[in-house]
């Protein structure tokens, strides 16, 4: 299969990422009611935990996530290749885990939505490590610090 001679698509791909976790780690962390409200509004939903510290420290997580997945997209997206691949792995264990208790107990549509998206966000990232030249599988798993500067 021919790969993309440039790393342009990788660095779009970790844009979408970094963006889609930033956006919604900071709206879990400081303004959940409202996006609970907009998720509602459009069917999808998702009740207030009772206990937020779960849901604040996977909103650290998510802004984590991200700011990794900007900083990679601003520099090297070739050179942090493990970042989209941590990433990419993160979120289809997070899918998989929500379909498996989705088909096992139930769980609220606001969850499905996320797992959708984070599948799609999921393959995004592994399409486009994939298919970015200069990217081997050894760079999927470490830091490489002799690529592209």
């Amino acid at each position: 299969m021919k790969k993309l001679t440039t790393d342009r698509f990788l660095k779009i791909s970790f844009l979408i990422g970094g963006i889609y976790d930033l956006i919604l780690g900071i709206s879990l962390l400081f303004i959940p009611d409202i996006m609970i409200n907009i998720l509602d509004s459009i069917n999808f939903s998702v009740s207030k935990p009772e206990n937020m510290l779960f849901a604040q420290t996977s909103a650290l997580f998510l802004i984590a996530v991200g700011y990794m997945l900007l900083y990679a997209a601003y520099y090297t997206p070739v050179k942090f290749a493990f970042i989209g691949m941590s990433s990419a792995i993160i979120r289809f264990g997070y899918t998989l885990v929500v379909l498996f208790t989705a088909f096992t107990k139930g769980v609220e549509s606001g969850f499905l939505l996320t797992a959708m998206a984070d599948l799609l966000t999921s393959l995004l990232l592994i399409f486009a490590l994939v298919m970015t030249e200069g990217v081997s599988w050894k760079q999927l798993w470490r830091y490489s610090p002799s690529n592209r500067t």
